[in-house]
């Protein structure tokens, strides 16, 4: 299973630095009940450029 998701924060703020934001990720059975799930994150933060985040989950 893939996901995708997407926004703009702060939308109608004019004061903000808040911008963009964005991801994906992938649930992935392995083998059993074991399951991953893998995740990227991208939010712009005006003058304070950007923050990415990546997140690796085993489920059991």
């Amino acid at each position: 299973m893939v996901f995708f998701r997407g926004g703009y924060k702060s939308l109608f703020q004019d004061q903000t630095e808040e911008g963009l934001t964005g991801g994906i990720g992938f649930n992935l059975r392995l083998e059993g009940t074991m399951k991953i799930q893998v995740d990227y994150a991208y939010a712009d933060f005006g003058r304070l450029d950007n923050s990415q985040r990546f997140t690796i989950m085993l489920k059991f």
